[in-house]
């Protein structure tokens, strides 16, 4: 893929090469055009002299061939005195032998050209003698000058062309102008191209620079290092660019830096679940064993009646340790909840700077938007440049056109009419140049948008896995506070299993009552045992699944950098 500021340096060259070719052509045009003119003037020319030429003398001259003759020098004469009074440099007559056209009368004043003396026969010629006006396509040079011929034919009384009649105008200087114009504008145009050429580099070379830091730095916090700073100093829109940029990774690592802070402490807090309801588990399982015990005891009771108070006792002892055990969970279990609703309400205050991170996001967008909207109002600016330029222009080719009409009197005019339009055409160039870059500025603009839309959603898919976590710690409290009634409930059953040991041990002679008690005391502690079984297997589910999600959240943390150590 092509840089952006070889894309530049190629469209500026292009542009200039382009510009100058119109400049060049519209100034080939421009000489086209007078030259018309000048061809039309001496068709004029040369259709007023046949008035000037009586045929009749001139068909005595032809056919005397003497220059001597009075109707010679007559025919001679007026040509002279109407030569004198325009614009003409030379004015001749000139009849037809074979492929040949030769003088008859020159009406030059110095060393005129003798009767007979031949001369090419031009097509212009061929034109005139076959009843046409015509002039030169293109100027002629010669040993005298550079000029436009035109030629008319001449007739007899009797309507018979018996000769052409030819005038001269002096083209030299127009041919001089045109090449030196023409030189000028070859030299303007190379120096417009190496101007062009070094300007635009030398822009195009700062812009790519800025361009490729912005997108260094985007990159780098796409990787997930959000550690090092965007440094543009262009006092532009890329340095504002820079500045939200810088604004957006700072808040993204304050808000990581929170969630990875809360992460440590859930898992801490998870870990602390997870021995706890362990421990119950045990703590069941003891239980358990112990209501299999006082289950054999009492099918038994009738045969062992005197090894009940051994029993009963070692049955007291661990109802003791039971009721330690219990209270320790029930007073663990609302540590627990007492944690997990303060990290549900870290995760709140999370969620909370999540949110606003997305509103400075949306504002960073915003302002991309608004450099978008800036541009279009550059553009507006350079049409209406354009507009003027193209009026402008227009306007000083007018005033050429009127300048070349008025002759000697108006070629200082015409030098300042092309001097405004040369301005107005370089006022159009830099209106285009300016569009270019700010076609340029919009497109990596629009890549900067697109940049910052995946950078939003990646903020919705970390707000999601907040809201997730949040979810499940909610279902976490929920749960502990269902299991802190049961355990509330197993330890008041375990007091009354207590007080019914005392009793148990008071009243071992009444063996059958004391076998009754027993019963029903471990019909009610399996059934409590197994309500604490199951809560505690619920406990160790709820612990495992916030273990998992707390580690995804870490691990995701992990993949960003968020200090500089």
């Amino acid at each position: 893929m092509k840089s952006l500021s070889t894309k530049i340096l190629r469209l500026m060259g292009l542009v200039s090469l382009i510009s100058m070719l119109i400049l060049i052509s519209l100034n080939l045009i421009e000489f086209r055009n007078i030259f018309s003119k000048m061809q039309q003037d001496a068709k004029t020319y040369v259709q007023e002299s046949e008035g000037i030429i009586d045929g009749e003398k001139l068909n005595k001259v032809i056919s005397n061939r003497n220059m001597n003759s009075i109707e010679y020098k007559e025919i001679r004469e007026s040509m002279i005195k109407w030569k004198n009074d325009k614009n003409v440099a030379y004015v001749y007559t000139l009849a037809k032998r074979e492929n040949k056209a030769y003088f008859i009368v020159d009406g030059s004043i110095a060393e005129p050209d003798e009767i007979g003396k031949e001369y090419p026969l031009e097509d212009e010629m061929k034109d005139a003698f076959n009843g046409q006006v015509s002039v030169n396509k293109k100027p002629t040079k010669d040993d005298t000058g550079i000029f436009i011929s035109a030629y008319a034919p001449v007739k007899d009384s009797s309507g018979n062309i018996i000769a052409i009649v030819g005038a001269d105008k002096e083209v030299s200087e127009f041919v001089s102008i045109r090449n030196k114009i023409l030189l000028d504008l070859m030299i303007t145009a190379v120096i417009i191209m190496i101007l062009s050429v070094g300007i635009s580099s030398f822009f195009s070379k700062k812009l790519s620079d800025n361009v490729n830091s912005i997108k260094d730095n985007l990159r780098k916090m796409a990787e997930g290092d959000l550690t090092e700073e965007l440094e543009i100093k262009s006092n532009d829109e890329f340095e504002v660019i820079a500045e939200e940029i810088n604004r957006f990774r700072v808040k993204i690592s304050e808000a990581l830096k929170i969630v990875q802070e809360s992460s440590n402490k859930t898992m801490e807090e998870t870990e602390n679940l997870l021995a706890l309801s362990q421990e119950m588990a045990s703590s069941s399982e003891v239980v358990d064993s112990t209501i299999e015990g006082i289950a054999k005891g009492s099918n038994s009771q009738a045969q062992e009646l005197s090894s009940i108070n051994k029993t009963l006792y070692s049955f007291g002892m661990k109802i003791d340790e039971t009721v330690i055990r219990v209270e320790s969970v029930y007073f663990d279990a609302d540590s627990i909840s007492a944690s997990a609703k303060e990290g549900d309400n870290n995760l709140k205050v999370l969620d909370k700077f999540v949110r606003d991170i997305n509103n400075s996001f949306a504002d960073v967008r915003d302002k991309i938007q608004g450099l978008g909207m800036r541009l279009s109002e550059i553009n507006e600016i350079t049409n209406l440049i354009n507009g003027i330029a193209d009026k402008t222009n227009l306007l000083a080719l007018n005033a050429a056109i009127e300048a070349a009409r008025a002759g000697e009197a108006g070629k200082g005019f015409s030098v300042v009419a092309e001097e405004i339009r040369k301005l107005a055409e370089q006022s159009k160039v830099s209106s285009a140049n300016i569009n270019n870059l700010t076609q340029a500025i919009s497109m990596e603009n629009s890549m900067v948008v697109k940049t910052s839309d995946n950078m939003n959603e990646k903020l919705n898919e970390q707000s999601q896995v907040l809201n997730d976590s949040m979810d499940t710690l909610r279902d976490i409290i929920i749960n502990i506070e269902r299991i802190i009634p049961k355990i509330k409930d197993i330890n008041q059953y375990v007091n009354e299993i207590n007080n019914e040991k005392v009793e148990i041990l008071q009243g071992v002679e009444v063996a059958s009552s004391v076998s009754e008690e027993v019963s029903a005391s471990t019909e009610e502690i399996a059934t409590s045992s197994k309500e604490l079984s199951a809560s505690s297997t619920q406990v160790a589910c709820a612990a495992e699944e916030l273990s998992d999600k707390v580690e995804k959240v870490s691990e995701f943390i992990d993949q960003f950098k968020i200090s500089s150590n």
